[in-house]
């Protein structure tokens, strides 16, 4: 029976917090890993929890959120952010790059799905983020979230999400280069972080 071969797996977030000291450093980092999909357009939009409590590196990144401006960091970067509070005081973070979420939003059989579901005009990018908006604020979790997200039918987003393996990361600095040498990351990793720590 032959064997398929499915490479390092990538690390998690708390394998990697040690090596940045600086709180903008951590915060920046934690946002490229958490983007780099979507910088790298593998799909439209990501959806993060922020949990307000300290992770094991001491920090509490909902914090760091609010105090080092994330939502600036990421307009760096092209992309937007929706901020919806979420359990226990934390926040819901559905991030996305608006020009390929609204070219997926205005396919025939996305819109077609989307308006099954209640969502009034899906070809409008601003009115379907709205409605879905209204619906992450609700205690029945969304289960059309997986099209905003670019997920395909039929798979879950945790198989999704291996479908193609990050490149070594590339770029100038220092932390560009504590990124690298971290993990396999994508290339926008580093570059985007670095973008990011000089606004």
């Amino acid at each position: 029976m032959q064997q398929h071969s499915t490479g390092p797996k990538p690390p998690n977030w708390h394998q990697l917090a040690g090596n940045f000291g600086d709180e903008r450093e951590c915060l920046a980092s934690f946002l490229a890993m958490e983007t780099a999909e979507v910088l790298e357009g593998v799909k439209p939009a990501n959806l993060i929890n922020l949990a307000d409590r300290r992770q094991p590196c001491g920090r509490n990144l909902h914090q760091l959120w609010r105090r080092h401006h994330g939502r600036t960091m990421l307009r760096q970067s092209g992309l937007e952010v929706l901020e919806q509070p979420g359990r226990n005081g934390g926040l819901l973070l559905f991030i996305y790059r608006a020009e390929p979420l609204a070219s997926l939003l205005g396919r025939r059989s996305t819109a077609a799905f989307l308006r099954q579901a209640g969502y009034p005009n899906p070809n409008d990018l601003q009115v379907a983020l709205a409605e879905l908006q209204s619906r992450l604020g609700k205690e029945k979790f969304p289960h059309e979230i997986g099209v905003f997200l670019g997920i395909r039918s039929g798979m879950s987003p945790g198989s999704w999400a291996g479908d193609r393996a990050p490149s070594p990361a590339r770029g100038p600095g220092e932390f560009t280069a504590n990124l690298s040498a971290a993990s396999n990351w994508p290339r926008s990793f580093g570059r985007v972080a670095a973008v990011w720590l000089s606004a």
